[in-house]
């Protein structure tokens, strides 16, 4: 009996506990329970397609490529500056070298960016990546007249490592973010490098060759470039966590990227493509002056360019949406090919502005839908970054020899345009040629049958099997 009673007091006492004293007590473990919550699996494929944070991501990019990636489109400028007034003793062709530094390090850092980008530094990467270009950019505004090392050091490898750590990981973030709309968001996002080309052109064609001069007006802009940097900082975070945090996640297949045949074959293209793009962005302003086209004129040149690529990249970044990204950067690059010859009637204000109008809109539509044209030979998002960074290595190589073979071929001081011109818009073409063929044999038998094409016209009407699976 007194058994019963103290059992019953017992059971009474722990009825009539408080809520408080409930709570204060420890959560029964099961077995093999840590007592951690834990948060349910990220799905990679999962994208939300919007949202403040997804947009704040791409307004963080446009920013960040302003500063990188537009400060390659702007090089003309430097290229015509230091030819005839800062750097006058060397001849165009090692001039270049300034500008083909800073691309090769701008796609050649691409690989280890990539793969730290995967892992989670995305932070880290801009972050340290926006010091070392500002740092750099200041020192350029210190460099002296008929200083080639000091010029080259500070712009060329300086600023190029600056933007090797920024430019990858501000383009590709907008990818974990949108897929159904993603050539959207990134022709967005990449519409920074032409705002960013234009921006630079103008103010420092009026700046450095104005009253204001070199130095402080390198570092008028460096200022705008540290305002840009912070904004960028702050509005960009990534939406999925360390992969150390992620275990479940697969890993990259590094194997299966680098032997894939499909993306070496399209890689293979785009550096050709890349070999001849940018001949226009380095030359163009030179090529009026030196044609006696007014100084006015000719320092929009660079400007119109730049302008006309905004509308590109944002309608190319709709019809890819739509019809494919591989699709609509083989005919974009197919018509730029084409239009690069006018450029030997460029010699007049009217041929001019034709020229720069009508490439600056097709170009605009490869740069746009270059990173997303690869992205379609990626199976799974978690293999972006170290895909893209493998393509920017290997054509590293090729950004880094273009503009000085093609300042060769120039030949100055006699300025031998017309082979330049050809030359580089024969290998631009044949870019598109090889990108072309690379995706027409390995999808024949598959597109044509699906689709009902049986030519490649037909063909660049359709979407791809594997566009279709991202779409």
């Amino acid at each position: 009996m007194e058994l019963e009673n103290e059992s019953q007091n017992s059971t009474s006492s722990t009825s009539t506990e408080t809520p408080e004293a409930t709570s204060l007590k420890p959560p029964q473990l099961q077995p093999g329970d840590t007592g951690v919550s834990e948060k349910p699996p990220i799905d990679l494929e999962e994208f939300p397609e919007g949202g403040a944070r997804a947009w704040a991501a791409v307004i963080g990019g446009f920013c960040l490529v302003f500063i990188s990636q537009g400060a390659v489109y702007a090089f003309g400028v430097y290229q015509d500056y230091y030819t005839r007034v800062f750097l006058n003793e060397h001849n165009p062709s090692t001039i270049a070298w300034i500008g083909s530094m800073q691309l090769f390090l701008l796609f050649f850092l691409g690989l280890p960016v990539g793969k730290l980008f995967d892992e989670g530094y995305f932070n880290h990467l801009i972050g340290i990546g926006s010091v070392i270009y500002l740092f750099s950019y200041f020192m350029l505004s210190l460099a002296q007249p008929h200083s080639f090392y000091q010029v080259f050091l500070s712009q060329g490898v300086g600023v190029g490592l600056g933007m090797g750590m920024m430019y990858l990981p501000s383009v590709t973030l907008g990818f974990h973010y949108f897929k159904r709309r993603r050539g959207l968001a990134v022709g967005v996002a990449s519409t920074g490098a032409a705002f960013g080309g234009i921006l630079q052109t103008i103010g420092l064609n009026h700046l450095i060759n104005g009253r204001v001069g070199f130095a402080w007006g390198v570092r008028i802009f460096g200022f705008i470039f540290l305002a840009l940097a912070i904004i960028g900082n702050l509005l960009m975070r990534p939406r999925l966590p360390p992969r150390r945090l992620r275990p479940d996640q697969p890993k990259p297949d590094v194997q299966k990227i680098i032997r894939d045949v499909p993306l070496l074959l399209a890689i293979s293209g785009s550096a050709l493509l890349l070999f001849s793009a940018f001949f226009p962005y380095f030359y163009i302003q030179l090529f009026a002056i030196l044609h006696g086209i007014s100084t006015n004129l000719a320092f929009y040149s660079i400007t119109i360019i730049n302008a006309m690529t905004i509308i590109g990249r944002v309608i190319s970044g709709i019809l890819a949406d739509r019809y494919g990204y591989v699709n609509s950067i083989l005919l974009s690059t197919l018509l730029m090919g084409v239009i690069s010859f006018l450029m030997i009637k460029a010699t007049t204000a009217p041929g001019l502005i034709v020229f720069t109008i009508l490439y600056g809109f097709f170009a605009g539509g490869y740069f746009s839908l270059a990173a997303s044209a690869i992205s379609a030979y990626v199976d799974n998002t978690n293999e972006l970054g170290f895909a893209l960074g493998y393509t920017l290595f290997i054509e590293s190589f090729f950004v880094l020899i273009a503009q000085p073979i093609a300042g060769t071929i120039v030949d100055a001081p006699r300025y031998r345009w017309n082979r330049a011109i050809i030359a580089v818009s024969i290998i631009l073409y044949g870019g598109w040629f090889a990108s072309e063929t690379e995706t027409d044999k390995v999808l024949e038998g598959v597109i044509y049958e699906e689709f009902g094409c049986h030519s490649r016209i037909g063909f660049l009407s359709k979407m791809t099997p594997w566009e279709k699976t991202i779409q």
